[in-house]
Parts: C-alpha cells; structure tokens; sequence
C-alpha cells in the first residue's frame, strides 16, 4: 500500500510541476540522458535475489523544468541471472535463474542549490514506478508449485541522489557526464511469493545532453 500511495503522490506531482511550467517558460530547462546501471539487491533469504546475482541495465531519461527543480521521466530494462535457493511449497530447491524487467519511473528532481549552466550540479529525486517481471528457472531436480516460467506487474518508489557536470556546449548543445545512487523499492508476485523483494541499491554513470 505505501508503495501505491507514493507511486501516486510522485505521478500527481509531477503533472502539477509540469502544469506550472506552461505558465511561464523563464530559465527553463530540458535535457535527455543515456545511462548503465547496476542493481544490488536486497532482502529475505529465498524471496528475493540478495543470494543471486547483480542486476545491470540500461535507461533513458528527459526532463525539463527550472533551476531549482524538474519533472523527469525514465524507461529501463534491467537483467539479473545466478543461481540461488526458492521456496517450491515448504522446501527449498536451489535453481537458476534468469530476470528481466522493464520499467517506467516518474518523479521529481530538486536541486539544493539552483543549476548552473556549466559546472557540477547535484540534486535530489523521488519517482513513483510501474513495472512488467519476467522470471525463468532451472533445476536439477522436479518442480512442485514453482513455475520455470513467470511473469507479473509491479508498483514501487524511487529516491536518489546524484550530481550531473557540464561540460559545456558544442554546436548548440551541452554536454553532461551524469551519476546518480538510487534505493529502489519494488515488490511483485513471483516466485511462488505474492511479495517477491525486487529491493535494491542502484549506481548510474552516463551522458546527457
């Protein structure tokens, strides 16, 4: 339920934010970004992937706003693979595995101190997130009540912070190099769990413009 809610409150935010942008375009802002990321995940033992594998993908992001503060949106798709222990009913059976996950985020971006045109900028986010899961395992041994192929939607939340370093501008562009450190919450049916723990701390490096 917290999920929703703050899923909720950061797409409702984020559409008052971008109202408020059409009354005025002063200072305004855009940019687009490409950036790789890895997720570390966390969580209880068999209803999570903390004994599995590291998480990495790929995301998009544009934004635009003012100074102090933007409306942002983001597309990714992440893939874990390892092996690790589920529970198949009251058992544990070790399998591996492989995850996809494609996401859509939605939030806001504050900067403590307003942005510069050239120079470091760092900032704070929170987005709200919907998400699609797909899951495939493996094992040596017969399954019972776990599926080898799964599939189920997701909603969860997002806060981070980051810094973004302009470098400057070349035929009428800038150019960024971006980090960012994010702590995802994000739960969904699979696994044999009605809430599988997809939790993690996620690192991004990447360009913007």
């Amino acid at each position: 339920m917290t999920s929703i809610l703050l899923s909720i409150f950061s797409i409702f935010a984020g559409i008052f934010l971008m109202s408020s942008e059409s009354l005025g375009q002063a200072q305004a802002y855009k940019s687009s970004k490409i950036q790789l990321f890895q997720v570390n995940y966390s969580g209880e033992k068999n209803k999570s992937f903390a004994d599995g594998g590291i998480g990495f993908g790929l995301e998009i992001q544009s934004d635009f706003g003012r100074s102090w503060g933007r409306v942002y949106g983001k597309t990714r798709g992440t893939l874990a693979s390892g092996r690790q222990s589920f529970l198949d009913g009251a058992s544990q059976v070790n399998c591996n595995y492989t995850f996809y996950q494609g996401q859509f985020e939605l939030g806001l971006v504050l900067m403590p101190i307003p942005g510069r045109e050239k120079g470091m900028n760092v900032f704070v986010s929170g987005a709200g997130t919907l998400g699609y899961n797909w899951l495939s395992l493996t094992s040596s041994t017969t399954l019972s009540q776990l599926k080898p192929s799964d599939s189920a939607s997701s909603l969860g939340y997002v806060t981070g912070v980051g810094v973004e370093w302009t470098l400057g501008k070349a035929l009428g562009k800038k150019h960024m190099l971006t980090g960012e450190i994010n702590y995802r919450v994000d739960r969904t049916n699979l696994a044999g769990q009605s809430e599988f723990n997809l939790t993690g701390l996620s690192i991004h490096f990447g360009y913007g413009w």
